[in-house]
């Protein structure tokens, strides 16, 4: 090869990679900058980026085409795709989309178009034609690879450094081993951890229909409270023992997944089981996961999220009602891993949370008798009663409901779950527990005022301040009102016995060790059947995770927002409330929008 064919075939290359920074912009920096920090909203898969790196691969073979153009004609090409991928990055940092971070866009209507972004994109569109004017192509020909190097490069460490070590290319969710055959300590009890999603504990005496004749050997704890209302931040708590101090969300959120009271029984020998409300809520110690999860090659929600990011400023609400259209048209096809459907179960095109609740509970029930009767750690997160109200007393979908129904439904499930451990002859020996995450803010609510204390006013301002608006006070109190009911091992066959112990959820931990002989769990629980009922405890509580917004929507610390100030408070018993300086919460992690 002769020297100007060198020349003119490193002139080619050098052109194709820097016409390809439009394509590295759109197809890799940005999704994987929406991808990154919210992991385990999808799951810890990169389902979601597979489409759009396929398309940046794609746009690279083919800008390949260019070789074939002369070289002026090229460099002219190149340079122009060069300077539209300076502005895209450029645009995206000095004139992001108003959003936070993962705004619900299944609630999201209208799209705000500030004006001064598009005066700041411009702006930002007027500086690179004047430096496409002035600046030599021949320049750019010979900067421009060691930019788009440089910033994949860059990429590279970034992925490096924030890619969850449970990310994997696909969902990936354990089938079931038998373990009969395999070595358990004979001196542990199962344990079965059951949560029904929004259950109020005032309901439980009033939704009785729905309960078993007996619950012999339980003791329902109606004082019962979560420190946090929302799900994410309660599960972290009760499988910890422990509460936020502000240092990290991501970091707490990730001990909740790693270590906790699993960890101590997984050291002591026990099986791990988990029939999840979602797979970001699994412990990585779990063997055995079930669930029903639609997963689609096509996120349609994050597809929604990068073409509402990337479009210019005065564009974003037209994107939008384009994303909402290809959204309502693009269905994902699900990844089942529980049975299929009967009569009365939800049907196929609801909410996959909800309409796995009978499914999910009568794959657990059937799959126990292939469980050993010790050394068996089984969760279950059912989404019942929490809205929306699908479900009559005996758990058939119903299009209209009440909470009420759906609480008996629960207590139906509680009774199969008790028939059934009797039918293996394995109810006696293991601890039973059946509890909630929060509680529900029920209209008419049937708790006196024992059971609803008085909230005095600088509670409720410190809650409606954290907030921003979006909860009061008597809903907050509503709602941290959790659901605990607890059958010890070997407990006596005595009917259902009912404590006014102050106790929260996080005393989970140190209780599920005590009742099966281990020590060291729960940092600041207790365990529960050791609390005196006539004795003061403070328990504390916290608001601000979710906060109100713009666009009437809410905004979530560690989604939307980097920090927030939650609100503090506590309620000792005989004693009454107190207010805390407001804990600074950061979320921890990287942020796509400022």
């Amino acid at each position: 090869m002769s020297s100007p064919d060198r020349e003119n075939l490193k002139n080619g290359v050098r052109d194709v990679l820097i016409a390809w920074l439009p394509a590295l912009a759109l197809f890799v920096l940005t999704p994987l900058a929406v991808y990154l920090p919210n992991q385990h909203e999808y799951d810890y898969t990169l389902l979601p980026l597979i489409p759009f790196l396929l398309a940046a691969l794609l746009s690279f073979v083919a800008l390949l085409g260019l070789l074939l153009i002369k070289s002026r004609a090229r460099a002219i090409i190149a340079a122009t795709l060069f300077y539209l991928g300076i502005f895209l990055i450029l645009s995206d940092i000095f004139a992001p989309v108003p959003l936070g971070l993962l705004e619900d866009f299944s609630e999201l209507n209208r799209v705000e178009e500030p004006l001064r972004l598009s005066i700041i994109q411009m702006l930002i569109a007027a500086g690179i034609i004047l430096c496409a004017i002035k600046i030599p192509t021949r320049v750019v020909r010979e900067v421009g690879p060691f930019v788009v190097a440089a910033l994949a490069i860059a990429e590279v460490l970034v992925v490096l450094a924030a890619l969850s070590p449970r990310t994997s290319l696909f969902v990936r969710v354990p089938e079931f081993e038998s373990v009969s055959g395999t070595e358990v300590p004979a001196d542990r009890p199962n344990v079965y951890q059951i949560v029904f999603d929004g259950y109020n504990s005032c309901v439980f005496p009033g939704s009785a229909s729905g309960l078993p004749d007996s619950f012999e050997g339980f003791t329902f704890f109606r004082e019962n409270r979560s420190s946090y209302i929302y799900t994410p931040l309660s599960y972290t708590s009760y499988m910890t023992g422990t509460l936020f101090d502000g240092r990290s969300l991501a970091d707490w959120q990730e001990e909740g997944l790693r270590r906790g009271v699993i960890e101590h029984l997984c050291r002591a020998g026990y099986s791990i089981s988990f029939y999840p409300l979602e797979l970001r809520l699994v412990h990585e110690k779990a063997s055995h996961v079930r669930l029903e999860k639609e997963i689609s090659w096509i996120n349609t929600n994050f597809m929604r999220i990068w073409l509402v990011r990337v479009a210019p400023n005065a564009l974003r609400q037209e994107s939008n009602t384009v994303a909402r259209w290809l959204g309502r048209s693009w269905r994902g096809a699900p990844i089942r891993n529980v049975e299929e459907t009967r009569p009365g179960d939800a049907p196929a095109n609801k909410s996959a949370s909800k309409a796995d609740c009978s499914r999910l509970m009568r794959l657990f029930l059937q799959e126990e008798a292939q469980r050993p009767s010790r050394g068996q750690y089984v969760y279950v997160h059912i989404n019942i009663p929490h809205p929306p109200l699908w479900w009559d007393c005996a758990c058939r979908f119903v299009e209209q409901s009440t909470y009420e129904e759906n609480a008996c439904c629960a207590n139906t499930l509680m009774g199969l779950v008790i028939k059934r451990l009797q039918e293996l002859r394995r109810y006696d020996e293991s601890l039973v527990i059946y509890q909630s995450d929060h509680g529900w803010p029920v209209e008419g609510s049937m708790c006196g005022k024992k059971l609803k204390p008085y909230v005095p006013p600088e509670v409720n301002e410190t809650i409606v301040r954290s907030t921003n608006g979006e909860m009061t006070g008597e809903r907050f109190v509503d709602r941290t009102r959790a659901l605990l009911l607890v059958k010890p091992p070997n407990a006596p066959r005595i009917p259902l016995q009912v404590s006014d112990a102050p106790t929260m959820l996080l005393d989970l931990p140190a209780t599920i060790c005590r009742l099966v002989g281990l020590a060291g769990c729960g940092r600041l629980g207790a365990p529960i059947f050791e609390l005196d009922p006539g004795n003061p405890r403070e328990v504390h509580f916290y608001s601000g995770y979710k906060r109100a917004g713009t666009n009437k929507g809410v905004l979530v610390l560690g989604k939307h927002l980097r920090s927030t100030d939650m609100g503090h408070f506590s309620f000792t018993n005989g004693q009454g409330w107190k207010v805390y300086p407001p804990l600074h919460a950061k979320a921890g992690g990287r942020f796509l929008f400022p």
